[in-house]
């Protein structure tokens, strides 16, 4: 640091640095006197370059000390190499837009972000999780919601946001795939990322995590039965629970979410005295849930009308599921419910009926 201050103009000082202790190897401490030394030398006999530097950046942030894992190193090459094949190949796309492509864009800016910022902050293991593990795993969903064949632009930004991100840990393929695909000049050189805050979309990220969680608690049914369904049910939350969980969100936002101020104007809203002993149990169960609740996720809650959503996914959860799935909202007095199960449905949260 003495030497840069001493020599380069201000703009070209380092703006940190980091400290590691022991290097440990498979969580043992490397020394020689244990005969577990890793060296560099050695290992670019086993391995490739680029994934060594994945596995030293994978190794650990903070003040841990880094743990270097030879089964990531082996796992690592296998999906680089996957990766390569993937970036540089012809894919099947489409070039109409679904409501999907907005979800997947969406988590795509939002991964820059956290990206750009755990790799400013030096934290390279956390900007991979981001850039890479995080990315790879919406990637994986996006085709399998868009059955195989994902929005042209779609693909195309995600192989080049992939690729910038991955550059700086493994240079030799990131440049590898910027020429074959037509990348200008070195993609050491390209600009990093920038998210474009425009495409994030809360209500989309909303609806499809709901989506993924309701598919996982179905599956979970049906593994814990050992049913297997010949037909399915989904009920959303009725509108007076649907009222009083807004009411609720509305205090948390303002501060401390007090029962008596949620009962006084759960119970002001039309038709709720009728039904005041649900009202209570119901206030008391939101309130328990949302004491917690983090301010900005708050307001996810709203942003997604249930029923539409799972409506127009009643085919995605079919093909998955092997079995019809009818969605019903809970308080359609035409409704099928054998189980009477509609009644435990909450927002967030709808019911589920197998048969």
């Amino acid at each position: 640091m003495f030497n840069h201050i001493a020599i380069f103009p201000k703009e070209h000082w380092p703006r940190g640095y980091g400290v590691n202790g022991y290097v440990r190897l498979a969580g043992r401490k490397m020394s020689k006197s244990r005969g577990n030394v890793w060296y560099i030398r050695e290992a670019l006999r086993e391995w490739p370059a680029d994934v060594i530097r994945l596995t030293v950046a994978n190794a650990g942030d903070g003040l841990d000390d880094p743990n270097v894992d030879l089964d990531f190193a082996a796992v690592a090459e296998a999906r680089l190499q996957d990766w390569v094949r993937f970036a540089t190949k012809k894919h099947s796309t489409r070039r109409n837009t679904h409501g999907i492509d907005g979800w997947f864009l969406s988590v795509l800016n939002r991964t820059v972000q956290a990206t750009r910022n755990a790799m400013e902050d030096m934290n390279y293991k956390i900007a991979l999780r981001h850039g890479y593990f995080d990315l790879q795993s919406a990637w994986s969903w996006y085709v399998r919601r868009s059955e195989n064949r994902p929005q042209v632009e779609c693909l195309r930004r995600f192989i080049e946001v992939q690729t910038k991100v991955l550059a700086p840990f493994t240079p030799h393929m990131a440049e590898e795939i910027w020429h074959r695909n037509g990348g200008a000049g070195f993609v050491v050189a390209a600009a990093y990322p920038d998210a474009k805050v425009e495409e994030i979309n809360p209500r989309a990220e909303a609806a499809e995590g709901l989506l993924q969680s309701t598919l996982a608690d179905i599956r979970e049914i049906l593994k814990v039965t050992g049913i297997a369904p010949k037909r399915m049910a989904l009920y959303t939350a009725p509108s007076w629970k649907v009222s009083v969980h807004e009411v609720a969100r509305a205090l948390a936002t303002q501060g401390a979410l007090a029962m008596n101020v949620l009962m006084e104007k759960a119970l002001a809203q039309p038709g709720m005295r009728d039904r005041a002993k649900e009202v209570a149990a119901y206030a008391k169960q939101v309130a328990d849930e949302l004491k917690h609740a983090r301010v900005e996720h708050l307001d996810r809650f709203d942003s997604v009308d249930e029923f539409a959503m799972f409506r127009e996914n009643a085919h995605f959860l079919a093909k998955e599921l092997g079995v019809k799935v009818d969605v019903f909202r809970a308080d359609d007095p035409r409704r099928w419910d054998p189980s009477t199960k509609a009644d435990r449905a909450v927002p967030g949260r709808p019911a589920i009926y197998v048969e």
